[in-house]
């Protein structure tokens, strides 16, 4: 009887084996025209749907202002523009950061505009830029190629030319 439960087992766990390797051999296969097209779809249709979640967003708050008092108001739209003028600085300090150390690729500025810190800020963009520069070796003025330092015209050379073996 034991003999019978291990085999069955067995099968089970072949079974489960092969189960597992078309899967993954599913996976592995492009997913096909419809499914491009099914994936492009559901691209489409959740930029439409975040576009209107925008939307109702920007509604409710101007709902909700209008709710409020002037004062209340007031003190809102204060607050919105000192938000504003904080990332600004903050955007002009990594623009002129950038700047000087001579960072010019997108990636890295998205990367320096999403650091909060201005100590960190730095730390980065001076580590972005040194991995930027390629090191060059310095010159060995010991080799190469020696001789006086200011070369006789083409016209001189034929006239010492001719001087030399014609005097002889």
């Amino acid at each position: 009887m034991s003999d019978v439960v291990n085999a069955d087992a067995g099968e089970n766990t072949e079974t489960a084996t092969a189960a597992t390797e078309q899967v993954q051999s599913q996976d592995d296969k492009p997913l096909g025209e419809n499914g491009e097209k099914a994936l492009k779809a559901e691209r489409e249709a959740r930029k439409a749907a975040e576009a209107r979640l925008a939307e109702f967003e920007a509604k409710e708050k101007e709902a909700a202002k209008a709710n409020l008092s002037e004062v209340e108001r007031a003190q809102a739209e204060a607050k919105e523009a000192q938000e504003a003028s904080a990332k600004a600085a903050s955007e002009l300090s990594t623009y002129k950061l950038a700047a000087k150390l001579g960072i010019t690729d997108e990636a890295d500025m998205e990367i320096l505009l999403a650091i909060p810190d201005e100590a960190t800020r730095e730390r980065t963009a001076e580590r972005i830029a040194k991995a930027g520069v390629a090191s060059t070796p310095k010159p060995d003025l010991s080799q190469g190629a020696k001789g006086s330092d200011k070369k006789a015209s083409t016209g001189q050379q034929f006239e010492d030319f001719f001087n030399s073996n014609l005097a002889k």
